[in-house]
């Protein structure tokens, strides 16, 4: 579906390396990172729609649960933010598959992130820097804030509002490019 996956699935398959089970000259992170390149994107659109998905089951339980706790009965507010913990960890989870499938593809092809240079190879490498650059921002931006509240014990503005944008998009664009790939191979276009 997408332009690495042809480059992928040819490198996994190359004659000059062994196939099958005996195949142990190559490490346990080159063959992750062949699996990465080839079925990337169907993983990283799982985790969006799963932070989306959990993201928004969480919201009316925290709600809820605030409103609850005002009273003294907390148990519903700690299962939303249990419930949004789960998304958090999804969320960073696509976060960190990201940078490392953007890594990947760029040791294969370059930082074009393809090998040709046509007008869905440029959208796509497009789709994978905004992709890259989201989940960076969201992966140091949370840094930031918890090295803020340990260190001075509050945390600028700014910083939660860079999560909260980042995090919100980052789900957003990813399972975009995961509807423009399906499109793609859908009407099969080169």
């Amino acid at each position: 579906m997408d332009p690495s996956s042809d480059t992928a699935n040819t490198a996994q398959t190359s004659p000059n390396e062994p196939t099958g089970p005996a195949s142990s000259s190559r490490s346990r992170t080159e063959r992750f990172g062949a699996w990465v390149a080839a079925n990337g994107l169907y993983v990283e659109t799982a985790l969006a729609v799963i932070a989306i998905g959990v993201g928004i089951v969480s919201v009316p339980f925290v709600t809820f649960g605030v409103f609850t706790a005002i009273e003294g009965e907390t148990t519903i507010l700690t299962v939303g933010s249990v419930i949004a913990a789960v998304a958090f960890v999804s969320l960073g989870t696509l976060s960190s598959l990201l940078v490392f499938h953007a890594r990947v593809e760029v040791r294969r092809h370059g930082v074009s992130f393809t090998d040709s240079r046509g007008v869905i190879s440029t959208v796509y490498t497009m789709a994978r820097a905004v992709e890259t650059l989201l989940a960076v921002t969201v992966l140091t931006s949370v840094l930031s804030v918890v090295v803020a509240a340990i260190a001075v014990g509050s945390v600028p503005d700014l910083l939660p509002a860079l999560v909260g944008f980042s995090a919100v998009l980052l789900p957003v664009v990813v399972i975009a490019h995961g509807c423009g790939a399906t499109a793609r191979y859908v009407l099969d276009l080169e």
